[in-house]
């Protein structure tokens, strides 16, 4: 990341607010993975903190053979 996303996102922060970094306007696609899997997911993450979002992602293909690398 460089050092002028840095400054945006700081700046965004510092003017909206926390709740703005949830909600900064992506419209991405709906998630594929059920309300089970999601809070199977998350305690996963809070049980093992991964570093990346690839991480996570790479465990959601192989637990869930769902991917959101990939075009359908």
């Amino acid at each position: 990341m460089d050092d002028d996303t840095i400054r945006y996102w700081y700046g965004q922060y510092m003017s909206r607010g926390v709740s703005w970094l949830g909600d900064f306007g992506y419209k991405g696609r709906a998630c594929e993975l059920t309300a089970a899997q999601q809070d199977e997911l998350k305690i996963w993450i809070s049980e093992t903190l991964p570093r990346s979002t690839s991480e996570i992602g790479q465990r959601i293909e192989k637990t869930f053979e769902v991917s959101y690398t990939k075009l359908h």
